[in-house]
């Protein structure tokens, strides 16, 4: 195959088609390989990224059965954020996702609102541990991926995972109900695949309810999680940048010009923080490095009195984020479930959508909504500008 040539190319080996309501095994491996040629005219290969959703091991559900499956009696023994409903309630389980972390938890944190919003027990993850064990995504093994979803969610999340072989479950959704319930009674298990889809496209938002998102902040050890870089009594703003996964090409930007927020937008943001909030704010951001984004390309931040913090560890970068009096999120899911533990101050920038939560501050390019900001921060920290 000749890739000599600007711009992306997708070679996509398509999956089956599914069945419309339920089914009795799950989409098949699908795979997909991205070739970008970058600045440096090296050739950067990307694979399987979001196709790692259909990574779906075998099962069988009642209404199709397959094969000599086995009823699912799994519970998890210890998890703080897993809704337990009563005894003899539906156990609802969830076909985990295999890419980044922060879609991981995208993925994690919906299936159990949607537990809690729907008063079923959770079960745990139905997890293809063979494909997982062999991939690394993002510079990360599937070891030190869980390892980081259990700080955030405050369970294990390795002992969520339900390993049993052929599983059967009662009956099997594909895709969360959008402002509907499913019928549960007379279930015992059943079976829930998300379909992976983008934050911006989702429409069960509305379960992240205020109770669900208190729960999931008692749980969390982030918020308790030590955030050293905040060395000072005065507001604390947190800004992550999406760049290192952002590839930069001859002709646009991969994955594509709604996650490239320009670095004028930000500086003009910056500049207004600092005539709003004053010179004693510290200001901090986030962000990772590559070769279409090296550590000097930052330098303007850095002249605008911003302390920049690159190629960080995951975990400190979320406790700055979720304890900051105000974070500014990027259109990405890393910052994006950052915010869901913030109980401040967060903002969006509303020309990039990315799933706003309704409190959330939604910024226009022309920031004429920084007076939000203010409020907010008089509410929440009793602190004025």
């Amino acid at each position: 195959m000749n890739v000599g040539y600007a711009g992306l190319v997708l070679l996509h080996r398509f999956a089956t088609m599914f069945p419309t309501c339920y089914s009795s095994v799950f989409p098949p491996e699908s795979d997909a390989i991205f070739f970008s040629r970058v600045d440096e005219g090296e050739l950067d290969q990307h694979m399987p990224l979001i196709h790692a959703c259909h990574h779906v091991p075998h099962h069988s559900c009642r209404s199709r059965e397959v094969g000599t499956s086995t009823e699912v009696t799994f519970l998890p023994s210890s998890c703080s954020i897993c809704p337990q409903a009563t005894a003899a309630s539906t156990t609802m389980f969830a076909v985990a996702r295999y890419d980044g972390v922060g879609e991981r938890l995208v993925s994690a944190v919906m299936y159990l609102a949607f537990a809690s919003f729907s008063n079923l027990s959770f079960g745990g993850f139905l997890y293809n541990s063979s494909f997982d064990d062999e991939q690394n995504i993002h510079g990360m093994n599937a070891a030190s991926t869980l390892d980081i979803m259990s700080v955030y969610l405050g369970s294990n999340v390795s002992q969520l995972n339900l390993r049993s072989s052929d599983p059967r479950f009662d009956r099997c959704w594909r895709g969360l109900p959008e402002g509907r319930t499913l019928a549960m009674k007379g279930l015992k298990s059943v079976l829930v695949y998300d379909q992976c889809r983008a934050l911006s496209l989702r429409k069960d938002l509305f379960l992240l309810s205020q109770p669900f998102l208190k729960a999931l902040r008692q749980s969390t050890q982030l918020l308790r999680h030590r955030a050293d870089f905040f060395c000072s009594r005065h507001l604390k703003v947190a800004i992550h940048l999406r760049r290192g996964d952002i590839l930069r090409t001859t002709r646009s930007w991969w994955p594509g010009k709604d996650r490239m927020v320009p670095d004028s937008l930000y500086m003009n943001l910056l500049r207004l923080l600092r005539q709003l909030l004053g010179s004693a704010t510290e200001i901090h951001i986030f962000s990772v490095t590559s070769k279409s984004f090296p550590s000097t390309s930052f330098n303007s931040y850095r002249h605008l009195g911003a302390q920049v913090h690159l190629d960080g560890d995951i975990l400190e970068d979320w406790a700055h984020m979720a304890q900051a009096d105000v974070l500014i999120v990027a259109p990405s899911a890393f910052s994006w479930v950052a915010g869901l533990l913030n109980s401040k101050c967060v903002v969006a920038l509303k020309s990039y959508p990315f799933g706003y939560l309704p409190k959330w501050i939604r910024l226009s390019d022309d920031l004429n909504e920084a007076d939000h900001i203010l409020s907010c921060i008089h509410q929440k920290t009793n602190m004025k500008f």
